[in-house]
């Protein structure tokens, strides 16, 4: 008998919580009129129902941190800096030049070196120059383009990468939020039935009752005993799951709030505008590169300033000139430059053409999993308050001495299950509302996360 209690007693230390962040219980304790419950007064519907209103300043705050909108913020600012690198070629090139010189040795005598002795054995001259092309076949203007398509498909991405961190936001807040009311529902669970075992126990050392029941209600607590810790356990990853996205603890906070905005239907979704980006970038390049293979024409004015550290005025000499250039490789580098440019874009081709396809089918199902998971949380809903009216009515008759013990830890158990599945209806639900809106473009925006400039 004395190894049963001691037992019982372990069995019935109470749980370890997170932070005091949560009302004492969750679950409704027996005792209410099961004819008159209603979902306006049941505690976990209610807390069901709350939503934070400060989640979109506070998920603003946390997205201007995250890495991956840095990192797709900086290649907006690569590529933009690409474009002018590609445009400069439109503007005069200036260049001034300064030569020394100095003989080191030399020896003359022969007459065909006649006009190198009058040579000085040093000097230092300046020659300034200006260049400005003016034909090329338009390879400037389609390096220009690209690097014009190479950055909107660098803020292409950037948009896609908005939308990823906004969904991410809410999926770890939700995630919070929701394995908080899991715990402690399971730790309002543990508690009562360790409880009715404790009292089983005692009912068995009075000889009140046989020990099949207690062993019943053993079970049930170890059982107990595990979902409480499982979900401890997630809770732990939820919470550091947020520690690592909004780089800092969750404190206390309720449901993210997000506005049940219908999607436009016929709108182009991030993904697909990324991809789209990209094949342009992509073609535009392909196109210069074809074009840098063709001959160019510039003109140059260069002036130059001779032995300009002697005595008086220096010579100067000033030229105009008109330059056809035509660049020859032997080892076909700039054909293989085209044909590569030309494969990335037949790439970036197939890569649209996938995101299309995934587009739609993610954009199918999210709208399907709104609808099927709406309909589901209305059945949770109903399961939990059915579950909730068995287990009062149960517990009357238990006391009235009309039902066993076993009967009450099976809707005891009926009641647990019934509220984690109504919880976790309730966040899918949410993550797939917000899911939905990313894939059309809108969650961002929702969140009020800062505009793309």
């Amino acid at each position: 008998m004395a190894g049963l209690a001691a037992v019982a007693t372990a069995l019935a230390a109470p749980a370890v919580l997170p932070s005091a962040v949560l009302p004492p219980t969750l679950l409704p304790s027996p005792g209410d009129d099961p004819l008159a419950i209603a979902a306006g007064t049941d505690p976990l519907i209610a807390r069901l129902g709350e939503t934070e209103p400060g989640f979109a300043a506070r998920a603003a705050a946390a997205a201007q941190h995250l890495p991956a909108l840095l990192a797709r913020a900086a290649d907006v600012d690569a590529a933009r800096a690409q474009s002018t690198v590609a445009s400069s070629p439109l503007l005069p090139r200036l260049s001034l030049e300064a030569v020394g010189s100095q003989s080191l040795s030399r020896d003359f005598g022969g007459r065909s070196t006649f006009a190198e002795r009058l040579v000085p054995l040093g000097r230092a001259d300046a020659i300034l120059a200006a260049e400005q092309t003016l034909f090329d076949f338009g390879a400037t203007m389609a390096r220009a383009r690209a690097g014009t398509a190479g950055t909107e498909a660098a803020r292409a991405e950037l948009a896609l990468a908005r939308e990823q961190a906004a969904l991410l936001l809410v999926q770890a807040w939700a995630g919070v939020s929701g394995s908080r009311m899991e715990a402690l529902a399971a730790a309002d669970h543990r508690r009562r039935i360790e409880a009715l075992a404790a009292d089983a126990s005692q009912r068995f050392e009075r000889g009140l009752d046989s020990g099949a029941a207690l062993a019943q209600a053993r079970a049930h607590a170890a059982e107990a005993a595990v979902s409480d810790s499982m979900a401890q356990r997630r809770l732990a990853e939820a919470e550091a799951l947020f520690l690592s996205v909004y780089g800092e603890a969750p404190g206390a906070l309720l449901w993210p709030q997000i506005a049940p905005t219908p999607p436009a239907g016929d709108a182009e979704g991030p993904r697909v505008a990324a991809a789209r980006a990209r094949l342009r970038a992509a073609s535009a390049l392909a196109h210069a590169t074809q074009r840098e293979r063709l001959p160019q024409v510039s003109t140059r004015l260069s002036g130059a300033l001779y032995n300009v550290l002697g005595t008086g005025f220096p010579d100067h000499d000033v030229r105009g000139q008109v330059v056809i250039r035509q660049n020859f490789s032997l080892g076909g580098a700039e054909l293989g430059r085209a044909r590569e440019a030309r494969a990335r874009a037949d790439a970036a081709a197939q890569e649209l053409a996938r995101a299309q396809a995934e587009d739609a089918r993610d954009r199918s199902v999210a709208a399907s999993d709104v609808r099927l998971l709406g309909e589901a949380l209305a059945s949770a809903r109903l399961r939990y308050l059915e579950s909730r009216r068995s287990r009062d009515m149960v517990d009357i008759q238990t006391k009235r001495l009309r039902a066993a013990l076993p009967e009450l830890l099976r809707v005891e158990q009926e009641l647990a299950n019934a509220a984690a599945g109504l919880v976790r209806a309730h966040q899918d639900h949410l993550l797939a509302r917000a899911r939905l809106l990313a894939q059309h473009g809108q969650l961002a925006d929702q969140l009020q996360l800062e505009p793309i400039t």
